[in-house]
């Protein structure tokens, strides 16, 4: 899917022997339906039978019992814009040594929960995450009731498993190498583009390591997401 039309053309003489004009070619992608689009890489190690299995299992799930969470960093790039200007034949580089670790709760209904701080999570604090999240959440089958994170090593600490299991709620990994089936990512595209719109006064803050403004600004953010677009990024990755 990657060929450019001369490639094609050249790959249509070897097996054919026939020369094609560009344009010709261009007219049959056209009249097959075939339009340019960025490309989407898919991991190697990615199962689409796995997938297929998982989404049959979770076909039977309401989707209002899905809780989504996953992990995402904060830093000084995402309220730069994309492009800068730098000397020809160099590198416009600006420094992201201030980061931020996000971990939100997503439901259909939108943020259920987000804790925020600075640099990753490690074990003790992922657990205490957990904890705070399960009184957000409700015993099976009631809404809320079913939690979904991804493979991660630290998703498959033992003391999470039990936390989930003393509260009811039912605990589900995602398949490896499947982050399609975690509505959240959409979020964090949506969350960083707001942050992005207040790019210089977010910047201000990062660099004035203002923690309390910092997380104002991700927590307003984390607030404009409605229920609409909570089930349009679950209806993207089949849930709805």
């Amino acid at each position: 899917p990657d060929m450019y039309f001369n490639e094609l053309q050249q790959q249509l003489y070897k097996q054919h022997a026939m020369i094609i004009g560009l344009f010709i070619i261009w007219r049959m992608l056209k009249s097959l339906g075939l339009t340019c689009k960025k490309l989407a890489c898919v991991a190697a190690e990615h199962n689409k039978d796995v997938c297929n299995h998982y989404r049959f299992k979770f076909g039977a799930e309401a989707p209002n019992h899905l809780v989504f969470i996953e992990e995402s960093c904060i830093n000084c790039q995402t309220s730069y814009h994309l492009k800068g200007w730098a000397p020809q034949g160099k590198r416009a580089i600006i420094s992201s040594k201030f980061m931020y670790s996000l971990l939100p709760a997503l439901c259909s209904d939108g943020i259920i929960y987000a804790d925020i701080r600075k640099g990753a999570y490690n074990g003790p604090a992922f657990i205490q995450y957990i904890e705070d999240l399960l009184d957000h959440m409700n015993p099976k089958p009631q809404p809320k009731s079913v939690h979904v994170m991804d493979n991660c090593a630290i998703h498959h600490i033992e003391e999470v498993m039990e936390l989930c299991e003393e509260h009811g709620v039912h605990l589900y990994y995602l398949p490896p190498y499947s982050p399609d089936l975690n509505p959240i990512k959409e979020s964090f595209i949506y969350v960083k583009s707001v942050l992005h719109h207040h790019g210089q006064h977010f910047q201000m803050a990062l660099q004035g390591k203002n923690e309390m403004v910092i997380h104002g600004f991700i927590y307003a953010a984390l607030a404009t997401i409605t229920p609409d677009l909570a089930q349009s990024w679950m209806n993207h990755s089949g849930y709805w």
